[in-house]
């Protein structure tokens, strides 16, 4: 029950983010027609929404989500991750502010291994 209130409340939290149009661009590369990108919003911030611009260029094979720390996330645009078709290369772009103080390089506050640990559970 517990994991079932903390979700709604993710996927509440989610909705509030900053909401953006994608525009229905030209394909400007001929040889990513058989490339499904993934666009993946880390961060409610609008300098990295504008960064989810380039999903235009891809506009008919694209999916922009928006994802929490915890992992859970929200189709914005395109197929839902379940949709894609299976034959389809895929690009995954995470985009987050990174921050390289420290030991490790992070994204939106995140290690590679946070993110593995929630692409691969």
């Amino acid at each position: 029950m517990r994991f079932f209130i903390d979700s709604q409340r993710s996927q509440y939290a989610l909705q509030q983010w900053e909401k953006f149009t994608v525009p229905d661009t030209h394909e400007v590369s001929p040889f990513s027609k058989n490339t499904y990108h993934v666009f993946v919003q880390l961060e409610d911030d609008s300098v990295i929404a504008e960064v989810q611009q380039p999903g235009g260029k891809h506009f008919t094979n694209s999916t922009l989500i928006q994802m929490d720390k915890e992992g859970n996330y929200l189709v914005v645009h395109g197929l839902s991750l379940s949709e894609i078709p299976e034959a389809s290369d895929i690009k995954l772009v995470f985009n987050g502010h990174g921050n390289d103080k420290g030991l490790e390089t992070t994204i939106a506050g995140r290690t590679y291994r946070d993110m593995l640990m929630i692409l691969l559970p």
